[in-house]
This record gives structure tokens, C-alpha cells and sequence, in this order.
């Protein structure tokens, strides 16, 4: 089964684990395609082919606007979209390249704990698997129009994605960007939650996103955003694998995700702003009381 990823240089001692957890846990065979961001050299490939498999494929930017430029050449936003934002790969190039039926992608930060099988394959021809946020991670723009394309799936999540090829539709995704529906941020994962609301979207219960403090391989995998995962070093990530690479198989269980209206978004955001707020004063203030007893020390 061929899943695909959108890889660079930067961090890749922790992103090749990931990634070799995925193919070694993964009791389905799967082929790993790396999208490369530009950044990635013959070393790096030598290394990623060493730790994960030596039958990666590897579409360098040279292929990858071979493939993808000829199909949004007649989409002005979307051709601007793509030079200007590297995520753009996770959903048009990720989507252009596939020639099966169905798109399926992993992110580079999800690392699997345990032996797996049902996550990529378990969706019907009308449905579409993305994994669960802890939070609304859109990015819509104050256009009054953004209301009407709601009710969009709750907390979705583009770290893993196995849709039909046949509903990704560029006209969409080009309406969406011409006509300023979206803001800066969330882009290609806003485009993914809009997409996914003309099918009905499923995620996989036993892969989430931790909190600090959760208890190693509890889950079969985390997905390690930039903002956790600094609370667990690597090395204790895969002893935990290690401990538990002859547990049982885990069977994947899916989950239907349930819809958002347009007023919980904003109320969500609405509460997101007070807190950041919040924590902005709080760092404020220790850090004026870390600096009063340094200097009456």
C-alpha cells in the first residue's frame, strides 16, 4: 500500500524514527513516497533509504512541479498558493501525483507504538479518514462568506489523510483562495476539513495527539506536534516500541467525526484568543519576578 509524506532536512534524526515506526508497525506492507520540500540531499536520502527502507521513493521538486504545475496551470490562487506555502504539498502535490484511486498520507511527527492494522484502507469509496485534533485548527478569514461553508467536520486533523482521489476538487480549492475564504495558518488543512464535508469523514480512535504527561504507549501512536514533542525524548519513545513490538496486533477502530456549525468555530476561536492572552501576561510576569529576585539576590 503506497502512503506518502512531505519530508525536509530539518529535524530528520526525529522524522526518520517516525516514519520507520509507521513501516515497521504496520502490519499492512506499506511503500513510503517522500515528498521532498527542497531541502533534502543525496545524504539525507542515503540515510532515510538506511533507517526506514531501501525502497523509499524519493519526488524531488524538480518532478514534483513536472507533475503538479501542467494540472493548476488555468488556477492563478492556487499556483501562488503552492509557491508561497510548502504545506500546499499535502494536498495538491500528495493528491496530483497519486494515480491509484485514493490519496493516502502520513506527516513525519506521528510515531507508532505498537504492531497496527485497519487505518489505511478501512474508509469506503465514499469516505475519508483524517486523524482528530484536540482543537478547531482552521484558518477561515472574516469574509462573511466563510459562514455558508459551514458545517464542517469537528476537529479534523490533515497528520493522516486517506481520501478518493476523485473529490479533491481543484475548483474548490481555487474558490476558496480566490474569492479570500481562508487566512494565513491552518491553509491546506482548512481545505482538507472542506472537502471532507461532501463525504463522510472517519478517524482512528487510538491515535491522538498527547497531552503532557500521558503515559508512554497508551496509544497506538502519537501524533507529535511541534508544541509537544518537547515533553518526550526520542530514545524513551523507542524503548517504549521496542517493550511492546511483540504485543498484540492493534486493531484499528474508526470513529465518526461529528460536524461543527459556524458559531462554535467562532465562539472556539473566541476562547483560543483569551488564553493566549492569558498565557502571554503569565510568561510576562514570571518573567519580571525571575528578574526581581536575580537582581535582589
Amino acid at each position: 500500500m503506497q502512503v506518502r509524506t512531505l519530508l525536509g532536512a530539518k529535524g530528520l534524526d526525529f522524522t526518520s524514527a517516525c516514519l520507520q515506526s509507521l513501516v515497521s508497525q504496520s502490519k499492512t506492507p506499506i511503500e513510503l513516497v517522500i515528498h521532498e520540500d527542497g531541502s533534502l540531499n543525496e545524504r539525507h536520502r542515503d540515510l532515510l533509504r538506511a533507517r526506514i527502507s531501501p525502497g523509499l521513493r524519493f519526488i524531488g521538486r524538480e518532478e514534483a512541479n513536472d507533475l503538479v504545475e501542467p494540472a493548476i496551470r488555468a488556477y492563478p490562487a492556487l499556483r501562488t498558493f503552492r509557491a508561497t506555502d510548502v504545506f500546499a504539498g499535502k494536498i495538491l502535490d500528495i493528491s496530483i501525483a497519486e494515480s491509484g484511486p485514493r490519496v493516502r498520507y502520513c506527516d513525519s511527527d506521528i510515531f507508532f507504538f505498537r504492531p497496527f492494522e485497519g487505518l489505511y484502507g478501512a474508509a469506503g469509496p465514499n469516505q475519508c479518514m483524517f486523524m482528530r485534533d484536540r482543537f478547531y485548527a482552521y484558518a477561515f478569514s472574516r469574509n462573511a462568506q466563510a459562514r455558508h461553508l459551514f458545517p464542517l467536520p469537528r476537529m479534523l486533523n490533515a497528520g493522516l489523510i486517506d481520501a478518493p482521489k476523485d473529490k479533491i476538487d481543484l475548483d474548490c480549492l481555487e474558490h476558496l483562495l480566490a474569492s479570500r475564504l481562508l487566512a494565513p495558518g491552518w491553509t491546506e488543512q482548512t481545505m482538507w476539513a472542506v472537502l471532507a464535508k461532501r463525504m463522510d469523514a472517519i478517524w482512528p480512535e487510538a491515535l491522538t495527539i498527547p497531552k503532557r504527561g500521558d503515559p508512554l504507549g497508551h496509544e497506538v501512536a502519537w501524533h507529535l506536534t511541534s508544541k509537544v514533542r518537547g515533553f518526550w525524548a526520542m530514545d524513551n519513545l523507542m524503548a517504549c516500541a521496542k517493550a511492546l513490538a511483540d504485543s498484540p496486533t492493534a486493531q484499528i477502530e474508526m470513529r465518526t467525526f461529528e460536524t461543527m456549525p459556524y458559531w462554535r468555530y467562532v465562539l472556539h476561536h473566541m476562547q483560543h484568543a483569551v488564553e493566549w492572552r492569558r498565557d502571554i501576561i503569565r510568561g510576562a510576569l514570571k518573567d519580571r519576578l525571575a528578574a526581581a529576585r536575580a537582581s535582589s539576590a
